[in-house]
C-alpha cells in the first residue's frame, strides 16, 4: 500500500526532515514513488510516536483537534460518482466504504496535472473532512474491503453526517457554515456549498468525465 499524498508532498511544504526519519518508509522500484512497509492496519505503533502535528493540515475550525493533533481536516479527492462507481471487492452492497478510481488522488495513482482534461479549475484535489478519524499520515487498512484514509469521493451529498465512521470516504464536510473549502488542481481554494447539485459536485471530483459544470463559478 502506497505512502498518501499527506507524506508524499513533505518535501514541498518544508518537511523533508520528517520524511526522512520515517522509517516505514522504503523506495520502491520506481524512485519516485514511496511505499509504506506496514500491513493491515492504520500504522505501526512505533511510527505514530514519530508523526507530529503539523498546522498545515489543520483547519483552525475544526473542533476535533482537541482530541487528538494528529488528525487532518483534508483529505484528498479520489474521484466521484454513485455507489455503482465504486471500485470496492469484498464490501456491502451500498459499498460502505467507497473507493473512486475517477480522480487525481486515489490510492497508488500516478496521474499528473495533465490528466485533469475537464481543465485543472474544474477538478478538485484536495477538501475538507469533519468525518476522519485518522493521523494525517495514515495510507489505508487493508482488508476484505478495503478502507482509503485521507482520502474520500464526492459521492454522498456534503456535511450529511455529524460524526466520523466508514462514510468519511463517501463525502466531504467542515465546520464552516453551510458549506466546506476545496482545492482545485490549478491551485486555487473555492467555498462550496452544501447546496450544490449533486450531479456537479460529483463530476468535479472526477478528473475526465467531460460533463458540463454549470452551477459552479470557480
Amino acid at each position: 500500500q502506497g505512502a498518501p499524498w499527506t507524506v508524499q508532498i513533505l518535501p514541498f511544504i518544508e518537511q523533508e526532515n520528517l520524511l526522512q526519519v520515517l522509517p516505514v518508509l522504503v523506495p520502491s522500484q520506481n524512485p519516485s514513488f514511496w511505499q509504506y512497509t506496514a500491513g493491515s492496519n492504520q500504522m505501526l505503533p512505533a511510527v505514530e510516536a514519530l508523526i507530529v502535528p503539523l498546522k498545515i493540515y489543520n483547519c483552525p475550525s475544526d473542533e476535533r483537534l482537541s482530541q487528538n493533533r494528529l488528525w487532518s481536516s483534508y483529505v484528498g479527492v479520489m474521484g466521484g460518482g454513485t455507489a455503482a462507481d465504486c471500485r470496492n471487492t469484498g464490501c456491502t452492497p451500498e459499498n460502505v466504504r467507497a473507493h473512486f478510481v475517477s480522480g487525481l488522488l486515489y490510492g497508488g495513482s500516478r496521474h499528473k496535472l495533465t490528466d485533469a482534461q475537464d481543465g485543472t479549475s474544474n477538478v478538485f484535489l484536495v477538501g475538507e473532512s469533519r468525518y476522519t478519524g485518522s493521523a494525517w499520515a495514515t495510507s489505508a487498512k487493508q482488508d476484505s474491503c478495503t478502507f482509503p484514509r485521507n482520502l474520500a469521493g464526492t459521492m454522498e451529498q456534503m456535511n450529511l453526517y455529524t460524526g466520523t465512521g466508514p462514510h468519511e470516504t463517501r463525502g466531504f464536510s467542515s465546520f464552516h457554515t453551510g458549506g466546506a473549502h476545496f482545492v482545485m488542481a490549478d491551485g486555487s481554494v473555492h467555498f462550496v456549498r452544501n447546496t450544490i447539485a449533486l450531479d456537479v459536485y460529483q463530476g468535479l471530483g472526477r478528473r475526465s468525465d467531460g460533463w458540463p459544470v454549470g452551477g459552479f463559478t470557480p
